[in-house]
């Protein structure tokens, strides 16, 4: 429900899940769910996947799936002919942003129209030919929901009675890098990892636990504090800088969950990452309620835990306390 999820938003209550998932089949689906409407209404569908977009990616798979919903809708909405197009590549690789181009050739937005499109509860209906309905509160939410990805959406040019092209940014952590050329071949290439000097507050009551992960982040050039309960993690935090914390949920004392309630209601903002041996839908949510960002499950995946690290330090650089 859009009214739900910007009204989440307002209140700061939405979370991104970081999910290592398959971009291609997500697009392939996303446009054979369109394909009966379209085919329908005589509007073609086409998804044009530059060479170097990876296979794989790990963002948050569901928010992803929504803006490109919503942008697929309103142009399956308001075309009556023609093609829509589906454009992903690369705005600037060595930054891992990702392009998405949703374009039509439908009845376009006039010129007086463009500066409300992204106001909430802004009307859709373009003229008295083509009554439509709708809140705009689709484009709103995706808007909000690129942000939240680290990118942003925008009208990228439209015209009255020959569409609209818009165009969104997200962040990604590619999870293995694979040709479109040939899907046969599936060859993974070593990540370009950039975490010198990121500053990580592990939360982990087991040793072996706490070593595997503070070895993979060391030698990804990675400062770890390592604290075993969450009374620990108070402390240290008081005494240093970081600029993320991997919480425990379950832990002697004081628990990841506890502890995080009380980071977050003294105003800290940075990046807090669950680490839980559990994948329950409940687990996640009480992660996500006590004001975790994301939900990593054990055991730890090396390629999971340094593309979490990497999303949410770009994103969340500047907000250290």
């Amino acid at each position: 429900d859009d009214i739900l999820d910007l009204s989440k938003f307002e209140a700061g209550k939405v979370t991104i899940e970081l999910i290592d998932f398959s971009l291609h089949d997500l697009l392939r689906d996303i446009l054979s769910s369109f394909r009966a409407p379209a085919d329908d209404k005589s509007i073609a569908l086409k998804l044009e996947l530059a060479a170097d977009v990876p296979e794989r990616i790990a963002t948050d798979e569901t928010r992803l799936k929504q803006i490109l919903y919503n942008l697929l809708g309103n142009s399956l909405k308001f075309s009556t002919q023609g093609t829509i197009r589906v454009r992903v590549f690369y705005q600037d690789r060595s930054k891992h942003t990702l392009q998405f181009e949703v374009e039509d050739d439908g009845i376009g937005i006039s010129e007086e129209r463009r500066d409300k499109l992204f106001q909430p509860f802004e009307s859709l209906e373009f003229n008295r030919d083509h009554p439509l309905d709708g809140t705009g509160l689709g484009l709103v939410l995706s808007k909000r929901l690129a942000e939240a990805l680290g990118g942003d959406l925008r009208l990228i040019h439209s015209q009255a009675g020959k569409g609209s092209c818009f165009g969104f940014t997200i962040r990604i952590a590619e999870a293995a890098l694979t040709s479109s050329h040939d899907s046969k071949l599936v060859k993974e290439t070593p990540l370009s990892w950039n975490l010198k000097g990121i500053r990580v507050l592990l939360a982990e009551d087991s040793p072996d636990g706490a070593v595997l992960v503070s070895r993979i982040l060391s030698r990804a050039e990675v400062s770890v504090s390592i604290a075993t309960n969450g009374f620990e993690v108070l402390e240290l935090f008081k005494r240093q800088s970081f600029d993320l914390i991997l919480m425990d949920v379950q832990m002697p004392g004081m628990d990841g969950l506890e502890a995080t309630r009380v980071l977050r209601d003294s105003g800290v903002t940075i990046p807090i990452l669950a680490l839980t041996a559990h994948a329950l839908p409940e687990e996640r949510r009480r992660s996500f309620e006590a004001g975790c960002n994301a939900h990593l499950t054990k055991p730890i995946d090396k390629k999971a835990l340094l593309a979490a690290v990497q999303q949410w330090t770009e994103k969340n650089g500047d907000e250290s306390v």
